[in-house]
């Protein structure tokens, strides 16, 4: 009587943390939604070559300039990267990726968002 007893008279515990998991993982309107970071560039085109926007892109760092790849064909280089981006691109290998986000082709240059 002594064990049985006690686990029917004793109320039992019920843990219940994950009660409130699916109202906080619904999104509403103060919900905060945090994208790669990106941060966009102008390049300026090699002779000959054009590029299409939605094009992904490698950029290599050669020097204090970016050269844009796509494949393994150079089209376009960055010579005004901000110092920062050059740092980051740095620590990472000397190697980013980016997209290309849009084309101009009377200045002969494009922007390249770098992920």
């Amino acid at each position: 009587m002594g064990v049985d007893f006690l686990k029917h008279a004793a109320p039992t515990f019920q843990k219940s943390w994950n009660n409130g998991r699916t109202d906080l993982a619904t999104p509403d309107l103060f919900t905060r939604e945090h994208g790669a970071r990106t941060r966009s560039v102008t390049a300026q085109c090699h002779p000959n070559s054009t590029v299409t926007p939605g094009t992904a892109v490698t950029l290599v760092k050669e020097g204090a300039a970016l050269i844009v790849l796509e494949g393994s064909r150079a089209v376009g280089t960055i010579d005004r990267t901000p110092g920062d981006e050059i740092a980051r691109i740095a620590a990472a290998g000397g190697v980013a990726l980016g997209k290309v986000c849009s084309y101009y082709p009377i200045s002969g240059s494009f922007d390249v968002d770098i992920h």
